[in-house]
């Protein structure tokens, strides 16, 4: 359009040369969140990035007000993108950009089709860390940003593992022992899926009770976990609930008996396989 002074929508082809000129042009946005930025440019490297509505915007002085943090990812990731750019819109833009509600990763796995998302999308993410952590030093939580999962991650996770994660989320859903879901959920799945029905037996063993004693390291599992749970004043750490667990399928695998279950100290363990006759 002719007119400088009404707002108009194009679809663009950004290259980083043009993130570069675009964001000179920044007015008023909001700090640089550089672990967005990270997130957005693996996306982006990934091919995992498409043409949406959320535009990049310019005010009627030609200022940037909403896209720097898609810009910067376009940069680090040295690949164009494409994007809705929306210019000449009021100064006052600024004050009512990123108020609709992200879609969060159970959203998008509900949007590809996969069922029970609301459960499956945490626990994916759970079981990704615990597999970074295998056999190096014990976090102090599986929330921290050091060990980000990408959605991109969760959604090619869940739909290779769609049969296994749809199995842990039914077995953890009505025991009162398996707090909190996402984590019981991701032991479920690493457990049986290095032990098949060896593990399938063992985490029955303890998340009901049945068929199992003093001795058994199932057993120990489930009342250190019951303790844990009703005790006010015991730790809830995940990683150190994710730790004891393993180390209690690790003894189970070697058939050795365990009156207590403990976990290691500092390192977090490798999660054993059984042996498939």
């Amino acid at each position: 359009m002719n007119d400088q002074t009404t707002p108009s929508v194009e679809i663009f082809t950004i290259s980083p040369v043009l993130a570069r000129e675009w964001l000179e042009l920044a007015g008023r946005n909001r700090r640089l969140d550089l672990n967005r930025v990270r997130e957005y440019s693996q996306q982006m490297t990934d091919g995992f990035w498409g043409l949406t509505g959320d535009a990049i915007t310019f005010d009627i002085h030609g200022r940037l007000v909403n896209g720097q943090h898609r810009l910067h990812a376009c940069i680090k990731a040295d690949c164009s993108f494409r994007s809705t750019v929306l210019q000449r819109v009021e100064e006052e833009v600024f004050k009512y950009t990123d108020q609709g509600k992200t879609r969060n990763p159970a959203t998008i796995l509900h949007l590809d089709g996969i069922k029970d998302s609301t459960s499956i999308a945490p626990m994916v993410r759970v079981v990704i860390k615990i597999e970074l952590c295998e056999g190096g030093n014990r976090p102090f939580s599986f929330s921290g940003r050091q060990s980000k999962v990408l959605i991109n991650d969760i959604l090619g996770f869940a739909h290779a593992h769609i049969k296994l994660l749809t199995e842990a989320s039914y077995a953890v859903k009505r025991p009162a022992i398996a707090r909190p879901k996402s984590l019981w959920g991701a032991l479920y799945f690493h457990i049986v899926n290095r032990g098949r029905d060896v593990g399938r037996d063992f985490m029955h063993k303890v998340l009901t009770g049945e068929g199992t004693g003093p001795g058994d390291p199932a057993y120990a599992v489930r009342e250190r976990t019951i303790r844990q749970n009703f005790d006010k004043r015991a730790a809830r750490s995940g990683p150190i609930t994710a730790d004891y667990v393993i180390h209690g399928w690790n003894a189970h695998l070697r058939g050795r008996s365990l009156t207590r279950s403990t976990e290691g100290k500092g390192i977090f363990p490798i999660i054993g396989k059984a042996q498939v006759v």
